[in-house]
């Protein structure tokens, strides 16, 4: 007779722990900085893993249909390329923080890349290297000044961007005393006085009505924005009717 070893059922280790969910339910648990009163009551200047980190349901937990996918998106890093994240970030930079790509301030935060690829060792040991410094590509940098251009060519865009009185990255955390929980979201662009907020997304599609509404409802971004409508009443009891998208295409 062969001898045969009992199966090991074992479940392979996560990635990353489940989150202690206590918190989120605990009306008393400190904010992770301190209210602008400037900016609505939203805190301003929050460090997006800081934001991240804080126990609070955000409009990208409900995208999910189950709470086993919940936990899987809480739980799990997803792997992304180099290349993905830095065109997104750049693109962001160029929206909210143009300053930051004029020749005077650049070098301070990027770095050109010494190969073509992002996910090189090379590149690997330039990042090692320059912390606190976004290594990047010539092609991305490039593409961050174009937007940069059509965003300024844009009425529009122009007005919702424009820097003065513009709270950028504003994070909305307050008591959902209705459901005992926590609530929170981080708003690209907040400005007083105005009746929309507004986020900037980057998409690889057309920017045409259809393909637009399609990439809404393909990442959720119906169900986001008004998550962060509902959220910034609830917070400023401010009821503002309308969201836009300043739509950024690598197209």
């Amino acid at each position: 007779p062969v001898e045969t070893k009992p199966q090991d059922m074992t479940p392979p280790p996560r990635k990353a722990a489940v989150p202690d969910f206590a918190p989120f339910f605990d009306v008393n648990a400190p904010l992770p900085g301190e209210r602008n009163k400037d900016a609505l009551g939203y805190l301003t200047g929050l460090d997006e893993k800081v934001y991240r980190s804080w126990p609070g349901v955000n409009a990208s937990l409900l995208k999910h249909q189950t709470p086993c996918e919940m936990l899987h998106s809480m739980g799990d890093d997803k792997p992304r390329t180099w290349n993905s994240i830095t065109l997104g970030t750049v693109l962001h930079v160029a929206a909210l923080e143009p300053w930051k790509l004029e020749p005077a301030y650049r070098h301070d935060h990027f770095l050109l890349c010494e190969t073509d690829g992002l996910d090189t060792v090379t590149a690997k040991k330039q990042r090692a290297a320059n912390p606190g410094k976004l290594l990047v590509s010539v092609d991305i940098m490039e593409a961050a000044h174009g937007c940069l251009s059509a965003i300024r060519a844009d009425a529009k865009a122009a007005d919702v961007l424009n820097p003065e009185g513009l709270h950028t990255e504003a994070t909305a955390i307050v008591w959902d005393g209705d459901f005992m929980v926590w609530r929170k979201s981080r708003v690209d662009a907040l400005r007083a006085g105005v009746d929309y907020l507004a986020d900037v997304k980057t998409t690889s599609s057309g920017l045409d009505a259809h393909s637009w509404e399609r990439e809404c409802w393909k990442w959720g971004y119906f169900h986001q924005a008004a998550w962060y409508l509902d959220t910034h009443w609830l917070l400023t009891g401010e009821w503002r009717a309308r969201f836009r998208w300043i739509a950024l295409t690598t197209t």
